[in-house]
């Protein structure tokens, strides 16, 4: 009786002795950094006006892909758009915002869960009555991105859109189609097939037309490796902003809400094949 009595109070010590260990683990701060999940050749990561997706260059983020408050919108009755954090709030510094991990250093436990690829990017801007939250999640080599929007009272909504900016280098062209929306060269369409297996038309002018037929986007940027694919919904369309560079993913909503949520999806690719 006596060994079962002393093999209990080991088993009881050693259960003690290894719950303040593993607590004391999971406080030990490092250095800080920010929390980025690896997408393709890209990293997603939240910053102080929305998400990206970016290479890293020797200078910092390089080719930065944006999804933020500043270019996502609705449209009211009037049909104009009001983007959910104007940019002169923006200056005036008249809003709130958060992100995840944005002013702490990291944990052990939260560094492992970044490089074990659970880590799941957000941000959050609170403005004159409208807060909007934007949440990640990985879906294989795709990407999940929810928009929440709460309105401090009722509002008409007539559109609902999130966006991601594109640059003027950049080879963008329907996914189906292959019909290009930005000028393509043969070079570049060579270059685009041996680098992808991607077939895209050559085109020498901006397209007249605005909206991406198949609902699904290609965008190159040829001084970097991988891409993104943007894939509309069943209920969503791809619009090309060209005044702003935006790929538009636009939703209906006409109706009076005080929240609504918009998903998007976006495949972010591996770099060039050898």
């Amino acid at each position: 009786m006596n060994w079962l009595l002393k093999l209990l109070r080991d088993a009881l010590l050693l259960a003690v002795l290894l719950t303040v260990m593993l607590f004391a683990v999971s406080r030990v701060v490092l250095p800080y950094r920010r929390v980025f999940a690896q997408a393709g050749a890209y990293q997603l990561e939240a910053f102080e006006t929305g998400l990206a997706f970016y290479h890293y260059g020797l200078n910092g983020p390089q080719v930065f892909y944006r999804l933020s408050p500043l270019n996502d919108f609705v449209t009211t009755k009037q049909a104009s758009r009001s983007a959910h954090l104007s940019q002169v709030n923006l200056e005036q510094e008249n809003y709130t915002a958060k992100w995840q991990e944005a002013t702490k250093s990291l944990a052990i436990l939260e560094t492992l869960k970044q490089f074990t690829g659970q880590a799941m990017p957000w941000y959050e801007v609170d403005s004159e009555g409208v807060k909007v939250r934007y949440e990640t999640l990985r879906d294989g080599q795709e990407w999940l991105l929810t928009k929440t929007v709460t309105f401090a009272k009722p509002t008409y909504v007539g559109q609902t859109s999130m966006t991601l900016n594109y640059f003027r280098n950049d080879l963008v062209f329907d996914g189906v189609t292959t019909e290009a929306y930005r000028p393509i060269n043969e070079e570049q369409a060579k270059q685009i097939l041996t680098w992808y297996g991607l077939s895209a038309e050559t085109e020498n002018q901006e397209l007249w037309s605005s909206v991406a037929s198949s609902g699904v986007v290609h965008v190159i940027n040829p001084d970097k490796p991988g891409y993104l694919t943007v894939i509309a919904g069943d209920k969503q369309q791809v619009i090309l902003n060209r005044s702003y560079s935006l790929l538009e993913v636009v939703e209906q909503v006409d109706r009076e809400v005080t929240e609504l949520t918009q998903t998007i999806r976006i495949r972010a690719h591996d770099g060039r094949q050898q």
